[in-house]
């Protein structure tokens, strides 16, 4: 079950950041899910078009088709085509962090630092940063080792921006819900 508190608590976290909140489109062409869909993996499509795996598609097709510079956040369902179990559902809703200002190293570190901070904030216990390969980064419990979030620098085309994980429900719940399951078993 989605906690649309922790996902209000994310975006008020995140507006005191400096992210400026604002609303993406769900629906967006074939060249913006293309930039981050996962080798051997499915899009989702509706009547209207293909559906968004991540607010990032949206900050990718505002980017490319209207210019969008800055450092934003936004929240979108997401839609995934892959193997449903408890942390992986056909459809979630995520705050998703985007900036294409000053891309570098030192930047995505203040991305990866506010959002464990964030984390911190939501009682999960000893949040970790695991690096997954060049500019590639996950956060995750410290019980569980369970994925709270994915941190890195993308490229497309001439573009490139720092995109990670503001809070994805209802995944930060169930971490929640195991941890607090576990400090009192």
């Amino acid at each position: 079950m989605i906690n649309y508190e922790l996902i209000g608590k994310a975006v008020t976290f995140y507006t005191f950041h400096l992210y400026q909140k604002i609303e993406m489109p769900w629906i967006v062409g074939e060249k913006s899910i293309h930039a981050t869909l996962p080798p051997g993996a499915t899009i989702t499509k509706c009547d209207l078009g293909l559906l968004v795996g991540s607010a990032e598609q949206s900050f990718i097709e505002a980017m490319l088709e209207q210019n969008l510079k800055g450092t934003y956040q936004a929240t979108t369902p997401c839609f995934r085509n892959e193997p449903e179990d408890e942390l992986h559902q056909h459809y979630f809703i995520k705050t998703e962090l985007f900036s294409n200002l000053d891309v570098c190293e030192s930047s995505l570190e203040i991305v990866i630092e506010d959002a464990l901070d964030f984390f911190e904030l939501q009682n999960v216990i000893r949040p970790t940063v695991k690096q997954l390969g060049e500019n590639c980064f996950d956060i995750v419990d410290g019980i569980f080792g369970i994925e709270l979030g994915s941190y890195g620098i993308r490229k497309f085309q001439d573009h490139e921006w720092i995109y990670g994980t503001g809070c994805a429900e209802p995944r930060l719940s169930i971490v929640l819900g195991k941890q607090e399951g576990k400090k009192y078993a």
